[in-house]
């Protein structure tokens, strides 16, 4: 699987997480922060904007620690796991691709 592949996923799945928490529950921070952030790792990824994967690292790691957080409160895999785990293979993709490129481009 390609890194733009992996991006393009993981947009989606912040995009869907995001939709349906505010669709099931009424939470427009779910909105918010899961779309928010699912449609600018899609912007960053596909349109290749400069510095996308600086972007996608930000977003993953940020995503991934308040994530974590909220699953280790909860206990519920569903989303709070879900999200924090593919946070982290993201983010270590992006680091992956940070080093081998030697650019956060």
């Amino acid at each position: 699987m390609s890194l733009y592949h992996l991006n393009i996923g993981y947009a989606a799945l912040l995009t869907a997480g995001g939709l349906i928490g505010f669709l099931s529950k009424g939470s427009l921070p779910s909105l918010v922060a899961g779309a928010g952030s699912g449609v600018l790792v899609a912007a960053f990824t596909h349109l290749n904007w400069p510095y996308k994967t600086l972007a996608v690292t930000v977003i993953s790691a940020g995503l991934g620690y308040v994530m974590a957080n909220k699953y280790q409160a909860t206990h519920k895999f569903m989303p709070a796991g879900l999200i924090a785990l593919m946070s982290v293979v993201v983010f270590l993709a992006q680091v992956r691709h940070w080093y081998i490129m030697n650019s956060p481009h």
